[in-house]
């Protein structure tokens, strides 16, 4: 499925927006780093409802990422949603997915 990053970057882009803290739990081998570079490179961008912690990948790189990586594997893609909806019932509005 690619290098760890490539499959950080595949998960990131299922759920809609992100908490910075919750990274890690979508994917556990993420490196603290890997969000920030996301950033810098304009890939990754902070959302206007919660600037200082959420996240939000940019719309077209999430569908490319979600076709190449996570459709061919319907039960990684099913798995992270999964993943995702139980994140946003435990965490509140900090994450949806």
């Amino acid at each position: 499925m690619g290098t760890p990053r490539s499959q950080f970057f595949a998960a990131l882009s299922v759920p809609s927006f992100v908490d910075e803290t919750i990274a890690p739990q979508i994917f556990p081998a993420a490196q603290p780093h890997w969000l920030k570079d996301l950033e810098s490179r304009g890939i990754v961008y902070r959302s206007s409802r919660d600037p200082e912690r959420e996240h939000r990948i940019n719309p077209v790189f999430r569908r490319v990422l979600q076709d190449k990586y996570l459709a061919p594997a319907p039960e990684r893609f099913r798995e992270l949603h999964e993943r995702c909806a139980r994140l946003e019932m435990a965490n509140g509005s900090s994450f949806r997915a």
